[in-house]
């Protein structure tokens, strides 16, 4: 639409441009930035990933004892890949719940209150109009989109510890310490 209503003021010898045009390294800026979001989100949640599969695999070493009466006592062993699954699950949902939680509090909080940035950041930015405070905005999008991306990924790296807990003799898991 910008750029129509530039094309139709244009004339010879006049050129209009769009607010898009005047600011281009600005926009290019802050795609950019978006990217550089986007691979820290990455990052954060391969962390995460890591650091779940590791829990969920020393609570299978810590329980490896339990794991074998279970299975000596009958279970099969995709019914105790099951229990590990859900109990993944459990933690993801509730570790999820509470992000939420806690991060739409803290959006709420930064959008109305903002965040300092003082008067010498707004006069930097020559022909663009700032203020003294940056808000937030809540993204519903982002928030569901990252909170399902964690939970699969939260089970996809729960599938090793599932089926290494599944694969214990019975024999050999009574006798660990």
């Amino acid at each position: 639409m910008p750029s129509k209503i530039a094309a139709a003021l244009s004339a010879p010898g006049i050129s209009s441009l769009t607010w898009e045009d005047m600011h281009a390294v600005l926009l290019e800026t802050i795609q950019t930035a978006i990217g550089f979001y986007y691979l820290i989100y990455g990052i954060v949640i391969l962390v995460v990933a890591v650091i779940i599969m590791n829990t969920l695999l020393m609570a299978i070493f810590e329980r490896t004892r339990e794991m074998g009466i279970l299975a000596a006592l009958g279970m099969k062993g995709r019914q105790i890949m099951l229990m590990v699954l859900l109990e993944a699950t459990t933690l993801a949902l509730v570790g999820i719940l509470f992000g939420m939680l806690l991060g739409a509090g803290l959006v709420s909080y930064v959008a109305n209150v903002g965040i300092p940035i003082g008067e010498s950041i707004s006069s930097v930015a020559d022909g663009i109009s700032l203020g003294t405070r940056l808000y937030t905005k809540f993204v519903p999008g982002d928030f569901i989109g990252l909170s399902m991306a964690m939970l699969i990924i939260i089970l996809l790296v729960s599938l090793y510890p599932a089926w290494y807990a599944a694969r214990l003799e019975p024999v050999q898991a009574l006798r660990a310490l």
